[in-house]
């Protein structure tokens, strides 16, 4: 049976962000969906967030 772990990454400024996703991918991390937020961490705007899944390896 396969596991998974997960993570996430907030999108707020995309010159920066494209780049983390282009790292995360190449640690084998795969984007499966998106959210919206508002105020998360004290922001007052709403901002997107990836939620990313990669395989875990058998042990």
């Amino acid at each position: 049976m396969d596991r998974w772990e997960y993570t996430t990454a907030d999108l707020t400024k995309v010159e920066k962000d494209i780049g983390e996703l282009n790292r995360l991918g190449a640690e084998g991390w795969e984007a499966v969906g998106m959210v919206s937020t508002w105020g998360a961490g004290g922001f007052r705007f709403v901002h997107p967030i990836a939620l990313l899944k990669r395989r875990v390896a058998a042990s």
